[in-house]
C-alpha cells in the first residue's frame, strides 16, 4: 500500500514538472550585464540611508518578478533615484537571488539588502545616466497571470517532493524493521532482546539518578514531615485514653459505689436490731 502511494506521487511530481515548464516557455530571464555602473561607499551609505527612509515602496508578492514589477521600477526612477522594494521570503539567499534578477532586468544598481520589520527591503539605485526606456514591460518576462500560476506549481512541486521524501523514510523503516523481524526468526531473541536493555538500561539510570538529587534537595521536609505525624499520633493517643475514661473520670464513679454499700450494711444491722427488739 505505501509503495502505491509513493509511486502515485511520483506520477503527480512528474505532471506538476511538466505544468512548470509548459508556464515558464515565456520566461526568458536577462543576463548580468558586463558594464555595470559602480558607486563609492560612500555614494552607498548615504544611498541606503535614504532609501530606508522613505514611505513610498513596491511590495513583491508571491508572484515574483514579472513585467509589471519592472515597470512600477522604470514610473518610480521618474521622479526619484532609488526605489524600495519589500520581500517577504524566508532565507536571504532567496532575497538574494530576487535582488540580482531585478537589477539585471531593470539595469539599475543594488545598494543593500536590509532586514526590515515587513521582510527584507532591497534599494535600488537608477545609475548616473539613466535613460527610461520605450517599453516599460519588457517582453520576456511572464504577465501577472501567468506569474501567479508559475508559484501555484512551484508550491505544489515544492510540497510533492517533501511529501515524496517522507514516504521514502517510512518505507526505509518498515523495510529495516522487516529485515530486523527476520533476523529474529533466523537467530533468535537474545540480540533484540540486549538491544531492548541496553536501550532501556540507560534510561532507568537516568530516572534513579534524578531521584536520588530530589531526595538530596529535601531532606529537611521529610523530617519536618515526620516530626508534625509522631505529634499528631501523640494527641490521637492522648484523645483516646480521655474518651475511655480510664483517667481521672473514674475516680468520682467508685465513691458513689463506695457510699451505696455503706448504706445498704446499715440497713441490715437496722433490721437486725429490730427482730432482735420483738424477741
Amino acid at each position: 500500500k505505501l509503495e502505491k502511494k509513493l509511486a502515485f506521487a511520483e506520477r503527480k511530481l512528474l505532471k506538476a514538472e511538466r505544468a512548470l515548464a509548459k508556464v515558464e516557455e515565456c520566461l526568458k530571464p536577462a543576463e548580468q550585464r558586463g558594464d555595470q555602473e559602480c558607486i563609492t561607499d560612500e555614494e552607498r551609505f548615504m544611498f541606503r540611508k535614504l532609501g530606508l527612509k522613505m514611505k513610498a515602496y513596491l511590495l513583491l508578492g508571491r508572484r515574483g518578478v514579472f513585467d509589471g514589477t519592472v515597470e512600477n521600477m522604470h514610473l518610480h526612477w521618474k521622479y526619484r533615484e532609488l526605489v524600495k522594494i519589500l520581500v517577504k521570503a524566508k532565507t536571504f539567499d532567496g532575497v538574494k537571488n530576487v535582488a540580482l534578477a531585478l537589477e539585471a532586468e531593470s539595469g539599475g544598481v543594488v545598494v543593500s539588502i536590509d532586514k526590515v520589520s515587513k521582510g527584507y527591503a532591497i534599494i535600488v539605485y537608477r545609475g548616473k545616466d539613466y535613460k527610461r526606456p520605450p517599453m516599460l514591460r519588457p517582453k520576456n518576462l511572464l504577465t501577472k497571470r501567468k506569474a501567479l500560476a508559475r508559484s501555484i506549481e512551484l508550491q505544489r512541486r515544492e510540497g510533492l517532493i517533501k511529501h515524496i521524501s517522507t514516504m521514502h523514510a517510512k518505507a526505509e523503516q518498515l523495510r529495516a524493521e522487516i529485515e530486523q523481524m527476520e533476523m529474529v526468526e533466523e537467530k533468535g531473541d537474545e540480540e533484540l532482546y540486549n538491544n531492548l536493555y541496553a536501550a532501556y538500561a540507560s534510561s532507568d539510570e537516568e530516572t534513579e539518578e534524578t531521584d536520588e538529587e530530589e531526595d538530596d534537595a529535601f531532606p529537611e521536609t521529610h523530617a519536618e514531615e515526620e516530626g508534625e505525624v509522631s505529634e499528631r499520633d501523640d494527641e490521637d493517643w492522648d484523645s483516646d485514653e480521655s474518651e475511655t475514661g480510664f483517667g481521672d473520670a473514674c475516680v468520682p464513679h467508685a465513691e458513689e459505689l463506695q457510699t451505696k454499700s455503706e448504706d445498704v450494711q446499715s440497713e441490715k444491722v437496722r433490721l437486725q436490731l429490730s427482730k432482735v427488739l420483738k424477741i
